[in-house]
């Protein structure tokens, strides 16, 4: 049998809905302030979103002190 290992961690992580459209994105924030982490994620329900919205979103993270070009796109064409 192969050994099994599960990462419980203890860190209580604050995660607030700071922006959303209510049907089809939401921007999260998520931070821990002992472990200096914090994290904005762009959230869609659909596997994309068009350029006109995700330029609108990244202002809305722009205007937190976020440097835009820091963030990763990450593609969900094989997600069903």
């Amino acid at each position: 049998m192969t050994p099994m290992f599960l990462f419980i961690s203890l860190a209580v992580f604050n995660s607030k809905i700071i922006a959303t459209d209510y049907t089809n994105w939401a921007i999260e924030y998520t931070c821990h302030e002992s472990i200096n982490y914090e994290r904005f994620m762009i959230r869609s329900r659909g596997q994309s979103l068009n350029a006109d919205v995700q330029a609108t979103l990244k202002s809305v993270i722009a205007g937190f002190g976020v440097d835009i070009k820091d963030f990763a796109q990450v593609s969900h064409s094989n997600c069903l």
